[in-house]
């Protein structure tokens, strides 16, 4: 029984791809039957137009200024800044040292 279903089924597609809705529509005849419709020529690309020549000045000109001299931590001091790291915090002055540092001391009762 299952080798006769096999067959049917594999047949079944086959089946239903011809039957089509749609009427047949014949081939058309004559010389043109196997013509394609010809594509619109493409239109010519522009030509590139040369380039003008730069004449040369009759005036001489003048270098450009020298860039400002950049300090040596500047790199430093603009990544600090970026990051919010500036602290203004002079190093010259003195530090207390512990010595001068009064401790207090707590009393017994």
């Amino acid at each position: 029984m299952r080798l006769k279903i096999r067959p049917a089924l594999m047949l079944l597609p086959l089946a239903l791809a011809a039957c089509s809705g749609e009427p047949e529509v014949p081939a058309p005849e004559g010389p043109d039957a196997n013509l394609t419709e010809a594509m619109p020529t493409p239109e010519p690309l522009p030509s590139a137009t040369p380039e003008p020549v730069a004449t040369p000045s009759p005036e001489p000109t003048f270098d450009a200024a020298p860039p400002p001299k950049v300090a040596e931590d500047q790199q430093m001091i603009d990544d600090a800044e970026a990051t919010g790291m500036t602290a203004r915090v002079t190093r010259d002055e003195q530090r207390p040292t512990d010595e001068e540092t009064p401790v207090p001391v707590e009393e017994k009762q």
